[in-house]
């Protein structure tokens, strides 16, 4: 068990799991190196990584931050999550599917069924942002086929989305592994990039040739 003594004295968000907590400090790596000289005096700067574990998954996380002696105090620190490092999401998502994506993150290392579970949700989401009206998701990936938004192989991709899902929902379909959960990812942000990236940056691109037409006219 932690003593005191091994208890950060501010909180921090577990990369893994989310939580917002004390951490359990595990020990601090110094990276710096000395520098100067005899006549104008030495100093240290570097990086320092601090090892913490999260009380309440358990799981390692790694902050690293730059100090050099000439900085006046701990608040010039800037400390950054190096370990666990995220999957970058696709841009131009709306912000209620990269609510729904954090939230998602937050408990792929807690419970497999449940990423899965709402990595399923986000794809019904997209289905409703699009305007499908079908009460099954299968019914709506096809709607959503025959609009155009999306084409008959993303279909395929949609639907193997749809079956990690059910596994996650139902016991009886069998076991998913974190061996599994890359792919299920993998297929929903196939499904984003094609819906939303595309037309994301076919607009930001449309955005920067009408300013370069504007520079040219003037």
């Amino acid at each position: 068990m932690a003593t005191t003594a091994n208890i950060t004295s501010e909180t921090h968000n577990c990369g893994h799991c989310g939580n917002t907590s004390y951490m359990i400090k595990k020990g601090v790596i110094d990276d710096t190196v000395s520098e100067g000289d005899h006549k104008h005096g030495y100093y240290e700067s570097g990086d320092f990584y601090r090892v913490l574990k999260c009380p309440n998954c358990l799981k390692i996380n790694i902050l690293t931050y730059f100090w050099h002696d000439s900085m006046d105090a701990e608040e010039d620190v800037n400390e950054t999550l190096v370990y666990p490092q995220h999957q970058a999401f696709p841009v131009g998502l709306p912000a209620k599917i990269l609510e729904y994506l954090t939230s998602a993150e937050k408990v792929k290392s807690i419970d497999v069924h449940a990423y899965a579970l709402l990595l399923g949700r986000i794809l019904e989401f997209v289905c409703y942002d699009r305007g499908a009206k079908s009460d099954k998701l299968y019914l709506m990936l096809e709607e959503l086929a025959v609009k155009g938004d999306i084409p008959e192989k993303l279909v395929k991709v949609a639907s193997g989305v749809r079956n990690f899902r059910n596994i996650g929902a139902h016991v009886g379909s069998g076991d998913l592994s974190t061996a599994e959960l890359p792919i299920v990812r993998a297929l929903l942000d196939a499904i984003l990039t094609y819906i939303y990236s595309a037309e994301h940056l076919a607009a930001q691109a449309e955005l920067k040739l009408s300013k370069i037409k504007k520079r040219r006219k003037v």
